[in-house]
């Protein structure tokens, strides 16, 4: 058996090498900083806002020319206004609170801010010296540190603006979003340092006008606002936040207003903001930087499911670093100033696609400031892989697949555990002889069904493929339940291997491939990660890592199989049917061919422009290794074991540590970042991390369809192994192969759950793969 082990010892030493892959870079250098940065930053205002805004607007608006995305609105807390502002001037998921939004100018109201700055804070604000404009001062900046410091988000409320102080960069904020009934003042959140302070503003009355017909009386005076801005740019101030409230004023009456009074009033209150955003951006000067975004959205946005905020970029002049890899126009030309564009950033690596976390990396890119490592955000690039048509289309299809996700997911995981449910249930009428009859007819119905739910994840990699429309549930629901049972029927009139060999090849190849030449197709599943969400952007998710690991080993193990069935093998056996020892060349040769099978996916895994996950490179290499050894015929004690796998996990976390020193800061990916804390020696943002990763890993355990089916799924497969094992032992030859790749299933769900984020997604998506085979094989036997 010598040749076999050196097999499995040759997968085992080259899936280690592998994980020097996970932090290769693809992302490109920051964008090069800008003198001057302006943030318009208005409530209430949805992507399909801007949409209809763009729609109606002729093709030489500046909207057209400018660079679009929409951008996740996750926060430590809620997606509400208060959060997202936190979130903004930190850099990192925040959550604020509703003491927040009292920031005033210094000599407000006689005073009186001042005077509660010099009571909550303990100190006197610093001086500015340049006129057109007051402090402006938020005296309850504690109970901001206070609340993320309780949550354990590890943000930094001011860090922003602290950053820019210690740069010597002048900052400004104006507007707010203030009503007759509340102060509300979000946008200092972003331009404070940590003591709640920035050094210029303009937050009170006088940013307003008196309009009567407009409810509560008073609208920003876009006039003063406009011409505030320019003086502040003269004197020297290079980064400037404008609230522009009155889409939020005009929400907080909504309640109480006839519907097409506020629907009129709305249309018109939202071209008046963007047009003055577009007048801004159509006068940039050298160097100058715009960006304008949504910090809240409206409620109809929220009923429908509509999550993603709208942000856009203009610039004066583009420059070589502004580029992505996907950005193949020609540099320094006339056509470069006018091409349309979208915005992407290394968090999400998605074009069109950025996250609220990024604001604030990007404002200190743009003015040349390195980005604190407390940031967890990096710099928004443009890309010009995408086109604004095919944006909104795919804004469409982000809506559409995050609308209806769990709609559709549920119905299947219902589907699955009734299949695995009543085909017990038959396997153990199939045993009483009274009710052998009602259990053949059972299986009859249910045997094409099972290959059919495992042709499932298959189908939802490709759905994508299909128009925007096949993408909605009345499609869905009709359509890809007829392509299943179609295959599956199909797969049911083979034998067992065959059909479980294409089951595996179908799904595990289809993932593979199209990981490996960008994951389009992925990032769109309904079985795929969610933008939406926000839990990963890039490399593979849980949902198909499951599937990959699953599937690989059901079909590598029937292969092996097979080749247990040639003449050679055959040779190979004793007149008894048991193995003599001998190794045939059909086994040598399918051990190769698994061997660099697993090694090619977990070499994906490790890929920082692949899989990109850490947590996927140990299941695969625990998983697939267990399955190696077993092919050759090593087996192992219970402590051998345990060594082999110790061993594994402090090889992967060292070759992450090493890996990760040739890695610069921007270009790794999170896992990457998490390493470096580690590295660092910042524990208790390590501590954040791993009680993050407990928290919402115990949270699913309780309230997650898929641990429902990795329960039922683990349980099952142990009656079946416990109960009809002898069965299957019958002959050993065709089914060892196929138990050895059910023990790799077992170990890798396992270790999935533990060394993954909402790891029970993966592990129960690949146990789907060892019972209902093994079902399918039982009850075609049984009954």
């Amino acid at each position: 058996m010598r040749s076999t082990h050196l097999v499995a010892a040759v997968f085992f030493l080259f899936s280690m090498v592998c994980t020097i892959f996970l932090h290769q870079s693809t992302a490109k250098d920051e964008e090069n900083g800008s003198p001057i940065v302006t943030l318009f930053v208005a409530g209430q205002m949805s992507l399909e806002d801007i949409h209809n805004y763009y729609e109606q607007v002729s093709s030489s608006s500046p909207l057209h020319h400018a660079m679009i995305g929409e951008m996740n609105m996750r926060t430590g807390e809620t997606i509400e206004d208060i959060h997202n502002a936190v979130t903004f001037g930190s850099g990192t998921r925040g959550v604020g609170s509703e003491w927040g939004e009292k920031a005033y100018n210094s000599g407000e109201e006689g005073g009186f801010a001042l005077q509660l700055y010099r009571q909550y804070i303990g100190r006197e604000p610093l001086p500015t010296g340049r006129a057109g404009g007051q402090p402006v001062l938020l005296p309850y900046y504690s109970v901001l540190t206070r609340e993320n410091k309780e949550r354990n988000t590890g943000a930094i409320p001011g860090l922003l603006g602290e950053t820019l102080r210690k740069y010597g960069v002048e900052r400004a904020v104006i507007g707010n979003q203030d009503t007759s009934a509340k102060v509300n003042r979000l946008a200092s959140l972003i331009t404070m340092d940590e003591s709640g302070f920035t050094p210029y503003g303009r937050v009170g009355k006088e940013v307003l006008q008196v309009v009567p017909d407009f409810p509560g009386g008073w609208k920003t005076n876009y006039s003063y606002i406009g011409w505030q801005i320019n003086e502040w740019k003269r004197s020297g101030i290079r980064m400037i936040v404008v609230d522009l409230g009155d889409l939020t004023r005009l929400a907080a009456y909504k309640n109480v207003m006839d519907p097409a009074r506020y629907g009129a009033l709305r249309k018109q209150t939202l071209d008046e903001i963007i047009h003055f955003v577009e007048k801004s951006a159509a006068n940039l000067q050298e160097g100058e930087t715009q960006l304008f975004l949504s910090s809240s959205l409206p409620v109809e946005a929220l009923q429908n499911k509509k999550l993603m905020a709208p942000v856009l970029l203009w610039k004066d002049h583009r420059s070589e670093n502004d580029r992505t890899e996907n950005d193949t126009s020609e540099n320094n030309t006339s056509e470069n100033e006018t091409s349309q564009g979208v915005l992407t950033s290394p968090t999400t690596r998605q074009p069109g696609i950025v996250a609220n976390i990024d604001i604030a990396p990007t404002i200190l890119g743009r003015l040349h400031i390195p980005c604190p490592p407390q940031m967890n955000g990096l710099p928004i690039q443009t890309d010009f892989s995408l086109n604004h048509q095919s944006f909104w289309k795919q804004a469409e299809m982000i809506d559409t697949v995050y609308a209806n996700r769990s709609f559709i997911l549920h119905s299947y995981i219902f589907i699955v555990l009734l299949v695995i449910l009543v085909s017990s249930f038959a396997l153990w009428l199939g045993a009483l002889d009274s009710f052998f009859t009602a259990a053949k007819k059972i299986g009859r119905v249910l045997l094409p069904v099972m290959p059919a739910i495992l042709l499932v994840p298959f189908l939802l990699l490709v759905w994508p493929l299909f128009p925007n429309e096949f993408s909605r549930p009345a499609y869905l629901l009709i359509e890809l339940p007829v392509l299943a049972l179609a295959g599956g029927f199909f797969l049911y009139k083979q034998r067992f291997a065959r059909c479980f060999l294409w089951v595996g090849l179908l799904n595990w190849v289809s993932v593979l491939l199209d990981g490996f030449i960008g994951a389009h197709l992925m990032k769109r599943s309904y079985l795929g990660y969610d933008p939406v969400i926000g839990a990963r952007y890039y490399g593979i998710g849980n949902e198909f890592m499951g599937v990959m690991l699953g599937s690989a080993l059901v079909s590598m193990s029937i292969a092996a199989q097979e080749a247990a069935r040639t003449r050679d093998v055959q040779s190979a056996r004793g007149v008894n049917g048991t193995a003599t020892g001998k190794v045939s060349g059909t086994k040598r040769r399918f051990l190769w061919t698994a061997a660099l099978v697993y090694i090619l996916i977990t070499g994906y895994m490790a890929w920082q422009g692949g899989g990109s996950k850490a947590g996927g490179v140990i299941v695969m290499a625990v998983a697939f290794s267990y399955a190696m050894f077993r092919y050759a015929g090593i087996s192992f004690t219970t402590a051998g074991k345990g060594l082999v796998f110790f061993l594994w996990i402090l090889f992967i976390a060292g070759s992450l540590l090493v890996i990760n020193d040739f890695v610069t800061a921007g270009q790794q990916s999170h896992i990457g970042r998490a390493i470096s804390e580690l590295v660092q020696g910042n524990w208790s943002e390590i501590g954040r991390i791993i009680q993050r990763k407990i928290r919402m890993n115990l949270h699913l355990l309780r309230v997650s369809p898929w641990s429902r089916v990795y329960a039922v799924s683990v349980l099952v497969t142990i009656w079946l192994l416990v109960r009809w094992l002898p069965d299957v032992r019958e002959r050993p030859w065709e089914n060892s192969y196929f138990m050895h790749g059910l023990g790799g299933i077992l170990l890798g769900s396992l270790v999935a759950i533990f060394v993954n984020d909402s790891g029970i997604t993966g592990a129960a998506l690949a146990m789907m793969y060892a019972v209902i085979p093994l079902l399918y094989r039982v009850m075609s036997q049984r009954i």
